[in-house]
């Protein structure tokens, strides 16, 4: 049983007792005496344990001792809560109701408790400037190919372009013939390469078109950009601006691109229980493909997060819409305020308490859903930092101060905590 619920049956024993002791001939002095003689010693243990547990595992989880691996993103009530890192994690809301607020707790609390964590943000607006990462754009960040091998190349390629098995198959064939350095060379080997039937003709044709988008965005790099595989070995972090490129489809296309080759360097790694990687998707919907029958093939982000957690990596997705169910399955959700109609069309079943808690969030609250149930949050607020353009830099050291914050109850929103038997979410 567990020990508080064995205090509290204890306190509401003596209670009736003194309550009630009168008319069952028990007196006042009984009881005295018996607190006095060998139930007290089993009562004062029992309260300095309830006190002590609570007050040993804040600690621990404060200073990262213990295997939780979790970070401190507000107060439930005026309990602190500890976010889990032992699964990815879906920030899920309309514009404008702390998404990115949100996110950005959690990314400065992992850098400040994990200092080995590399980092990976994809703005796409232009939103994460002050995290104190460094802070480059396209044109900035230099992908080299030629240091790729030749199955992760076309796997990348593939995948940013949304090829189907049979184009990655021709792309494949057309790539190992030549030496690849460039995507000039990429889609040069395409031009070269012999088709014969009118579907080759077509589907050589359609890889083209994709490749020369690919191309425009590639061929825009500086001349003393920074080499990302170099990033990948040396730097703690990087915010990578996407607001610079002005079609969805190129987003999209780069975005797929920069993850699949991360996620090949993840997987080159090994295993680990340590948080190597924390991997930030803005707008992840986009890059998530509408499941249907002519859907076989998983997506980067779908790879992402249903591979690579026993690899030491946590992907964060951000997005306006609910997730499909098998990533749903794998993640927290945290929730800020959110339209009804969404969680009406979503897959996932949704509780009606859940809508109801969710209709009752404030500015700053947020709903965390997790396995062990469901807790309404007051978000801690982030100051600003200076984002660095310079991508190979040693981390400054954080004071004490800094890496622990003390937050006074008067500066928290009480609000209150939500019993997980309470809510009802199927996923």
């Amino acid at each position: 049983m567990n020990i508080r619920v064995v205090v509290a049956l204890s306190y509401l024993a003596i209670l009736l007792i003194i309550l009630y002791g009168g008319s069952a001939g028990i007196s006042l002095e009984n009881v005295a005496s018996l607190l006095t003689s060998s139930l007290a010693p089993v009562l004062v243990t029992l309260v300095l344990t309830t006190l002590a547990i609570p007050a040993l595992t804040l600690t621990g989880r404060v200073l990262g001792l213990g295997k939780r691996v979790s970070v401190l993103l507000g107060f439930a009530g005026l309990r602190p809560y500890f976010l889990s890192l032992m699964r990815h994690i879906i920030v899920i809301g309309a514009t404008r109701t702390g998404k990115t607020t949100t996110v950005k707790r959690i990314v400065k609390q992992v850098r400040s408790k994990y200092r080995g964590c590399f980092v990976l943000v994809l703005d796409w607006h232009g939103e994460y400037s002050d995290l104190g990462l460094n802070y480059v754009t396209p044109e900035e960040l230099r992908i080299e190919l030629d240091k790729v091998p030749l199955e992760v190349l076309v796997e990348a390629l593939s995948t940013a372009l949304d090829l189907s098995d049979a184009s990655l198959l021709l792309l494949y064939r057309a790539l190992k013939r030549v030496e690849t350095r460039s995507i000039d060379d990429v889609i040069r080997a395409v031009e070269m390469y012999e088709v014969t039937s009118r579907a080759e003709i077509e589907m050589k044709a359609a890889i083209l078109r994709r490749l020369e988008l690919l191309r425009d965005i590639l061929t825009r790099t500086s001349s003393n950009a920074t080499s990302f595989t170099n990033v990948l070995s040396t730097c703690q972090g990087l915010v990578l601006d996407l607001s610079n490129l002005s079609t969805l489809e190129e987003k999209r296309v780069y975005s797929t691109l920069i993850l699949t080759l991360l996620y090949s360097h993840i997987i080159e790694q090994g295993f680990t229980s340590d948080i190597r990687y924390l991997v930030v998707i803005e707008e992840a919907q986009n890059l998530l493909p509408q499941r249907g029958e002519g859907v076989k093939r998983f997506s980067v982000i779908e790879h992402l997060v249903l591979e690579t957690a026993k690899f030491g990596c946590r992907c964060i997705l951000v997005m306006n819409t609910l997730p499909p169910p098998h990533i749903a399955r794998h993640s927290t959700l945290i929730f800020t305020p959110m339209h009804v109609e969404i969680l009406e069309q979503s897959p996932l079943r949704i509780s009606q308490e859940l809508v109801n808690l969710l209709q009752s969030l404030k500015v700053g609250e947020v709903l965390v859903v997790d396995v062990s149930g469901c807790s309404k949050v007051k978000v801690i607020s982030e100051g600003s930092a200076r984002p660095y353009r310079i991508v190979a830099r040693k981390s400054r050291e954080v004071s004490m101060e800094e890496k622990y914050e003390v937050h006074s109850h008067e500066e928290v929103n009480t609000v209150s905590e939500v019993p997980s038997e309470d809510i009802e979410v199927e996923i």
